[in-house]
């Protein structure tokens, strides 16, 4: 237990089988390299803490190649189970490279104890078969956090077994008064939980969300059979979110099952960006927004695996209706058939949002084209085998050839 001094290095240190590995208390410019904290494999003697537990106020703290780790396969004693790998409680200035981290959590961030929690680098770790969250960043007590960076990570949950536990809840998980939070580059996954859950509870100023960058990380799941709401999504983001961006990530299947919904944003969530996500292996909707919605936000641009036609061909009417989808993807292409000139365009297979595209393709000889006396913003003259795009604004659908 390190309290109230500063200026320390601790290299090159084996713990093993206490209730926990080292305590950082108020203290400041702390290097701490190749310490390792393990549960023994057989029966544990204590239920412990954390490998590496750092409480605020705390600032500069740099933590290289450490390990903080139980047995993985001791379902028999998961009461026993090191809580926290790497237990970081209201600081600032944390470095953690390339550590390895096996827990009931992985990396268990808060704020709160009476210091907000900032300028925190969580780069090229390894947290592995975490039973409840492999990396969880939770504001509490009303401390808002600011300038956390999480890249090129690999982040895994897995249930367990025994009854004491219902199983992990999520790899990844953000809640309460998060700020300016980059998650780049990582590889996050799960055979049994939900990917990235974003929660919007703990507002700070009203505004639950602000500044939360999800971005080019590649999500891979099993299925949802522990997913901590009714989404059973890789990506889900509670009611109320604000100030996010979820964007070039790749959610797909490396395990036997698959993901319900690939992304999941709940009612009025607002000022946020969905775009250029690739959705592959879902069984449902690859996205799926609430019905009520805030009035700045963009969704476009998103792909999945199937690409290409969807389904069946659809006659043209005055009234003309999408009603079905594989899998979801949004900028779906659709044959549409039959000379009836289209005034109305309606879709049951989407939540109506802006920026919603589709792409139809006209495969009549004479084909009607759309007129204007409906929800289409102009009327279009087409000819066999073009394409129109359609994309909605909020009020009607604005296409273009």
């Amino acid at each position: 237990h390190l309290k109230d001094i500063s200026r320390i290095s601790i290299t090159n240190v084996q713990v093993y089988a206490g209730k926990g590995g080292v305590w950082i208390d108020n203290c400041s410019y702390v290097w701490l390299t190749q310490f390792t904290f393990a549960q023994p494999y057989a029966t544990p003697l204590y239920a412990a803490e954390a490998g590496i537990r750092i409480s605020g106020p705390v600032n500069n703290v740099y933590l290289v190649n450490c390990t903080g780790a139980t047995q993985n396969a001791d379902t028999a004693n998961l009461d026993k189970r090191l809580f926290a790998g790497l237990w970081i409680q209201g600081s600032d200035g944390v470095s953690v490279i390339g550590c390895f981290f096996v827990a009931k959590y992985g990396i268990l961030v808060e704020g709160g104890y009476s210091s907000p929690l900032g300028i925190v680098y969580i780069s090229g770790n390894i947290l592995d078969n975490n039973s409840i969250c492999g990396l969880q960043i939770s504001g509490t007590n009303g401390q808002a956090f600011g300038n956390i960076v999480i890249t090129g990570n690999h982040i895994t949950a897995s249930a367990e077994t025994a009854p004491a536990w219902a199983g992990a809840l999520n790899a990844l998980s953000i809640s309460g008064d998060c700020d300016f939070v980059s998650i780049q580059g990582n590889y996050i996954t799960s055979s049994t939980a939900e990917l990235v859950s974003i929660v919007g509870a703990n507002s700070w100023l009203g505004i639950p969300k602000r500044q939360i960058l999800l971005a080019n990380n590649i999500l891979s799941r099993g299925n949802s059979g522990n997913a901590s709401g009714a989404s059973g999504a890789a990506i889900s983001v509670a009611a109320g979110s604000k100030g996010f961006q979820l964007t070039g990530n790749e959610i797909t299947n490396a395990f036997g099952g698959l993901a319900t919904r690939g992304i999941s944003i709940l009612d009025n969530c607002d000022g946020f960006v969905v775009k250029n996500n690739v959705i592959s292996d879902v069984t449902g909707q690859a996205i799926v927004m609430g019905s009520t919605m805030g009035s700045d936000y963009v969704v476009k641009d998103n792909t999945g695996d199937n690409e290409g036609f969807n389904t069946a061909p659809i006659a043209s009417a005055s009234t003309t209706n999408i009603a079905h989808s594989v899998s979801g993807v949004r900028n779906q292409y659709y044959q549409i058939t039959g000379t009836t000139t289209i005034a109305t365009l309606t879709t049951t297979a989407f939540t109506y949002y802006k920026g919603l595209t589709f792409y139809l393709t006209f495969t009549n000889a004479t084909p009607g084209g759309f007129s204007a006396a409906g929800n289409v913003y102009r009327a279009v003259t087409v000819v066999q085998n073009q394409t129109v795009k359609l994309t909605w604004d909020g009020t009607k659908w604005m296409p273009s050839i």
